[in-house]
């Protein structure tokens, strides 16, 4: 028998008890469960139709996207919802510019400091999610000068870069200086790839062109800010 896969016994009650944990997890369409974690739509479908070919491992990953357990989704044995631990806080952990390239920035450890009332993004439970203080001007319309900006790398999240999403993207200079900026991707017509300021500041009006030659990575993305209140 393959480990991997769930118990064949009763897989119709699998199948309503993952009906049920979406439900009570405030997605009321099992469109608005799989787009939101970018799930195949056939097979989610296909489990909570019937529970046939539903394996431990897709199993585990739902239980973990709807915070319940594995033993309750299987078998129905013990309370639906997982124990709920203190969430680890999300540490603003270095800085990031908004206008040109600069030196990409990451503070000593002993000066990261929390980002108040900022949550993991629940379409990315699996990701770490890191903070970066915004400094400039090119992206003040969404993030203004000392904004904290929330992350999570793509390598983590098994996505890639889409045109529309704001963007911290890396690059490393001729001298070896790894320089960062935090962005709007938007792909041309022609296939090239842009970095826009979204910005009132008539000095950040103009894109950077991501692929100039320069060893450039799309890094990470914005999945949230917090903007201090000024005391």
């Amino acid at each position: 028998m393959d480990e991997d896969a769930a118990p064949p016994a009763d897989t119709a009650a699998i199948a309503a008890r993952l009906k049920q944990a979406r439900l009570a997890a405030g997605f009321r369409t099992q469109k608005a469960f799989w787009s939101a974690f970018g799930l195949p739509q056939a097979t989610y479908s296909a489990h909570e139709s019937s529970g046939r070919g539903l394996k431990r491992s897709v199993a585990r990953d739902y239980c973990a996207r709807l915070g319940i357990r594995l033993a309750w989704l299987l078998d129905g044995e013990g309370p639906m919802q997982a124990p709920r631990e203190a969430p680890a806080p999300i540490l603003t952990r270095g800085a990031v510019q908004a206008g040109s390239w600069i030196e990409a920035l990451e503070w000593n450890p002993a000066e990261w400091r929390p980002v108040p009332g900022a949550a993991a993004d629940p379409r990315f439970p699996q990701a770490e999610h890191f903070g970066l203080e915004v400094r400039g001007s090119s992206m003040n319309r969404l993030y203004p000068d000392g904004s904290i900006i929330v992350c999570v790398r793509f390598c983590d999240i098994q996505q890639s870069p889409r045109s529309g999403q704001r963007v911290v993207v890396q690059r490393r200079a001729g001298n070896g200086l790894v320089e960062a900026t935090v962005k709007e991707l938007r792909l041309d017509g022609r296939g090239r790839t842009w970095l826009w300021p979204l910005s009132d500041d008539p000095a950040h009006q103009t894109p950077l062109a991501a692929d100039d030659g320069e060893e450039v990575e799309v890094l990470a993305l914005v999945v949230g800010s917090y903007r201090p209140e000024a005391i």
